[in-house]
């Protein structure tokens, strides 16, 4: 007889097509269904689902391609990239990068080479609503630290935040189309968008920001202290302050050891 974890072995090969006759002659039903019609059944309710959370988390992408379209190049990214958690608000995450190599080799999607970094707005739009609560900035903390420890002080983004790159007016193709009828008339204006993404009272914001704030949020999450901060090209002592107070920042660390085992 199989072992337990060789029947969800076969129940995962049977949902995403692989022969499984070994687990079709195991499974009885009352109401006489035969076990590839059980699997049927369950196999379209898991794809289902999985669909159903991929046009969830990108409306837009799906608007512009079209309902048939999008549930057409969907499916295979499904077979090939299976959730792997009953938490669907995780799934997704291959998305930008198979839209990346879909875009090569399918001339119809020329045109659209923006698609890869609208997913990766969009899944951070989802993401941001769906992130952890953060922790009250410490201010009297703050203000207790000497000299020695504000220089290797770390700061601690919030969990809400993204920072996302793009070569195309990835914004505003995404706020064209929350409209029913979508400006398609879009300028691309500049070389580079550099946009964050963040909560604000429970409801996902996108805003396109400036190289200093940026390169700030960027260093910070790459793990800079803050006397690193202060070397940056575009550093302005205002910033900081101001991402304390909307809450870009949530706390912070004063020594390496401590930042790491902290964010890791």
């Amino acid at each position: 007889m199989p072992h337990l974890h060789e029947y969800q072995q076969a129940v995962f090969d049977a949902i995403y097509g692989q022969n499984t006759d070994m687990l079709y002659s195991q499974i009885h039903t009352p109401s006489g269904v035969s076990g590839q019609e059980s699997i049927a059944i369950y196999r379209n309710n898991t794809l289902g689902s999985q669909y159903d959370a991929l046009a969830d988390f990108y409306p837009v992408i799906k608007k512009i391609l079209g309902t048939q379209y999008f549930r057409q190049i969907t499916r295979p990214f499904i077979l090939q990239y299976p959730s792997k958690t009953e938490n669907l608000n995780h799934y997704g995450q291959e998305f930008s990068s198979y839209l990346s190599n879909l875009i090569t080799h399918r001339p119809e999607l020329q045109d659209y080479p923006y698609l890869p970094d609208l997913a990766r707005l969009e899944l951070a739009y989802h993401q941001c609503y769906f992130a952890l609560n953060d922790d009250t900035f410490d201010f009297n903390g703050l203000s207790q630290l000497n000299n020695k420890q504000y220089a290797q002080l770390y700061f601690v983004l919030s969990h809400s935040l993204a920072l996302i790159e793009s070569n195309y007016p990835i914004d505003a193709i995404w706020l064209a189309n929350q409209q029913e009828k979508p400006d398609h008339h879009i300028q691309n204006k500049q070389n580079q968008y550099q946009l964050i993404v963040y909560r604000d009272h429970y409801q996902p914001k996108i805003m396109q920001t400036t190289s200093e704030l940026f390169d700030l949020l960027m260093a910070i999450r790459q793990k800079k202290s803050l006397l690193q901060l202060t070397q940056l090209a575009t550093y302005n002592e205002t910033i900081i302050p101001t991402c304390i107070q909307r809450t870009w920042i949530q706390g912070f660390f004063w020594n390496e050891t401590s930042c790491l085992n902290a964010i890791n």
